[in-house]
């Protein structure tokens, strides 16, 4: 089957430039979403750790593109994606998150989901078919427990993994040992060690998406983003699982697994939509992940004009929704 190049390693450096420059535009037009500090468990959430406005949005902006070449590698590895548009992953997630000045502003518990999602996807592939997967248990349930001290919303990725370890066939009972000893160790530790007094838990504070956000239409441009992101991976990976199933058994696993992520974060944004903003991020990712395989599994000629076209929607749609 030809191959036609959907992103080129120039247009994936435009991908970067146009990335930098919407997040810079964010932050310089003071376009973040207003959001809680009180979404953990134990610590406060991303968005209080940094005082300076302008570190939190170069460390913001640093993990969105180390995000996007992490899921590089990670495709580099492991080949999710086939053939030679593997450019396309790190390039479009990068654009696309870049371009929500809701999330590109200031750092986020958003970003912190995304690279969190990528370890445990490396360490989860790693193990496939593995006999003894303790310890990769046991480290995936770390960095999620470590996430729910933060943000509450990592609790909801937990089973994933398990379903994830299933899908591998690297799952037992000394496997579901490791992981529940990962998910308790973090918490121990911190409290034995007295680094989390017990005063310092308390139940998440819930947030609302309209808090002072007073714009109608923007508050409708960026609800509108998201939905059609949610869709396009929902669309995308229903079609690009009926090429995956007749291929290899390997790569077709791989993708069920990042699968399972992208239903859990459509399935957390429905309903629980007053941390909506937390989510995005990856949802950007597992879309990247889609639309990566629909240009290698569908052979689509127009690729590129495809990808451009849905930049400049999304380049289009953060610009409306910074308060210029």
């Amino acid at each position: 089957m030809i191959q036609y190049q959907a992103m080129t390693k120039r247009g994936f450096s435009w991908a970067i430039i146009v990335a930098i420059m919407m997040s810079a535009a964010a932050f310089l037009t003071g376009s973040g979403l207003p959001m809680t500090g009180e979404s953990g468990i134990c610590l406060p959430s991303a968005n209080l750790w940094l005082t300076s406005e302008l570190a939190s949005w170069l460390v913001n902006l640093g993990l969105i593109i180390i995000t996007g070449v992490s899921a590089y590698f990670l495709n580099k590895d492991y080949s999710f994606i086939p053939g030679s548009n593997y450019l396309v992953l790190p390039g479009m997630y990068v654009l696309i998150t870049a371009s929500n000045p809701w999330i590109s502003a200031g750092l986020t518990s958003s970003a912190l989901l995304a690279i969190a999602n990528i370890v445990c996807l490396a360490i989860m592939f790693s193990c496939y078919r593995q006999r003894n997967a303790t310890q990769e248990m046991f480290a995936v349930a770390t960095i999620l427990s470590l996430g729910t001290m933060t943000e509450y919303g990592f609790i909801l990725y937990i089973p994933a993994y398990i379903a994830i370890a299933i899908i591998l066939k690297c799952f037992g009972l000394k496997e579901l040992g490791a992981y529940l000893l990962g998910l308790f160790a973090p918490y121990w530790v911190g409290v034995g060690l007295g680094i989390l007094p017990l005063d310092s838990f308390r139940l998440p504070t819930i947030t609302n998406l309209l808090t002072d956000y007073t714009t109608a239409s923007d508050l409708l441009t960026g609800l509108i983003m998201i939905a059609a992101t949610g869709l396009i991976t929902l669309v995308t990976g229903l079609n690009n699982s009926v090429k995956l199933y007749a291929g290899n058994t390997h790569r077709r696993l791989l993708n069920a697994s990042l699968n399972v992520i992208g239903l859990v974060t459509i399935l957390a944004m429905v309903f629980d939509t007053g941390n909506l903003l937390f989510y995005v991020s990856t949802l950007n990712l597992l879309m990247a992940v889609q639309l990566a395989n629909v240009f290698a599994l569908w052979s689509r000629r127009r690729g590129s004009i495809w990808i451009l076209a849905l930049s400049a929607a999304y380049i289009g749609a953060g610009i409306a929704m910074m308060k210029i």
